[in-house]
């Protein structure tokens, strides 16, 4: 009997067949997270990117504005611009769409430029400037974009993990009005 038991323990020990399968079944697990966090890692960095882009965009449309748009008179402390005028809608656009109209895709699906959604930021200060085409007036407007969207995470819309971060993005840019 103990012959028996010693030959079965061999021949257990010795048998290699279904070790691929094995190996399968306690690798797979941590390879497959391995590429979902690879994934969302790239989708992160890519989504960042597009805010930072729109918002780069937006301050540059936001300097080409008339210089009255801005209405610097003197120097001045920093100010919201108002959310429901012509000038924050077209510069919001611009940062969320890509252009001063509503287009029909947003930079990131989950990105507004809904006034009320406070994702989209433009305030602007009048500085003291005494030359080039600043030279009559002695203040030039320096604008400031920030876009600050939820992040959409890939592993939220599959059903996996929920995620509170928030994208941040700011530029800056003297108006021209060019």
């Amino acid at each position: 009997m103990m012959r028996r038991l010693t030959r079965l323990l061999c021949s257990i020990a010795t048998d290699n067949r279904g070790a691929a399968a094995m190996e399968t079944v306690l690798i797979a697990p941590i390879a497959i997270f391995v590429l979902c966090m690879a994934i969302e890692s790239g989708h992160f960095l890519y989504s960042e990117h597009q805010v930072l882009k729109g918002v780069r965009d937006a301050a540059r449309y936001a300097s080409r504005l008339p210089l009255a748009t801005w209405g610097c008179s003197a120097v001045g402390a920093e100010q919201d611009l108002s959310t429901g005028s012509t000038a924050w809608t077209t510069i919001a656009n611009v940062a969320v769409y890509g252009s001063p109209t509503t287009g029909s895709n947003a930079r990131l699906w989950s990105w507004s430029a809904a006034s009320g959604a406070g994702e989209v930021e433009i305030k602007y200060q009048c500085v003291a400037q005494t030359t080039g085409i600043y030279s009559e007036t002695g203040v030039a407007p320096l604008i400031t974009v920030i876009g600050k969207p939820n992040y959409p995470s890939l592993l939220k819309s599959m059903g996996g993990f929920d995620s509170d971060l928030t994208l941040f993005a700011r530029q800056q840019a003297v108006g021209i009005g060019v």
